[in-house]
């Protein structure tokens, strides 16, 4: 930009818009550059691996506590003892 060219396709100009960019890199069809991202260590991606492995294990269980409360039948009781409080009604044919 200090060379009066854009910050993103180098065309020469003289009207620059904010970052450098020129009128036709800031068109509705303009692209940003992004900046380059520094890649992750190993150990890091191993943690972030194991974190979402603890979060997926944990959502499981919250689903299972989520289906015997769905279905009012905790494990223990008979089958008599949840009928009785969970009468299944019978529909006329």
């Amino acid at each position: 930009m200090a060379d009066g060219t854009c910050s993103f396709c180098g065309a020469t100009t003289v009207y620059f818009f904010p970052g450098g960019l020129c009128v036709a890199c800031t068109g509705k069809n303009a692209r940003i550059r992004m900046q380059e991202q520094p890649t992750q260590s190993r150990e890091l991606s191993a943690f972030d691996a194991s974190v979402g492995v603890m979060q997926a294990a944990t959502r499981r269980t919250e689903i299972a506590a989520e289906k015997i409360q769905k279905n009012k039948r905790v494990v223990g009781t008979s089958v008599r003892e949840f009928d009785a409080a969970h009468p299944i009604a019978l529909t006329a044919e």
